[in-house]
């Protein structure tokens, strides 16, 4: 298997859980009576963190505390919160997509869009330290 092969696999691994971790969280939090923005807000903050270790030390093989790679993680999470934003609220409404589609979409593209500036950008070879 490749390098790039195996980077993918672990990329695709981690989302899976950072899914899993956002949709257990906030089903939890909003089941013990917080409001959906509330359970969101803290579902999506620790998905993220759990996203950035995951991807950082496992996928990326990168070390964690590297401040100008977790600028760059974080821009790349907002610049995806407007593309999700984007698509969902005005693509879909102007090309008559139905919600099922619109984040459908989302969930395909995003993840794409994502690995490709984590890998060209945020983990870019040489911007961070490799962890032996």
């Amino acid at each position: 298997m490749t390098a790039d092969l195996g980077r993918l696999i672990r990329f695709g691994v981690i989302g899976i859980l950072v899914a899993a971790v956002y949709v257990v969280l906030y089903t939890a939090f909003f089941h013990v009576g917080l409001t959906p923005f509330i359970s969101n807000s803290m579902a999506f903050t620790t998905a993220v963190c759990v996203q950035y270790f995951g991807q950082t030390l496992w996928t990326f093989q990168r070390q964690l505390w590297e401040r100008k790679q977790i600028l760059r993680f974080l821009s790349t999470i907002i610049i995806g919160m407007f593309y999700s934003t984007i698509i969902v609220s005005y693509v879909a409404q102007a090309a008559d997509w139905r919600p099922w589609f619109a984040a459908g979409f989302v969930s395909v593209t995003l993840p794409i869009l994502n690995y490709i500036a984590f890998r060209l950008w945020v983990y870019r070879a040489g911007s961070a330290h490799e962890v032996k």
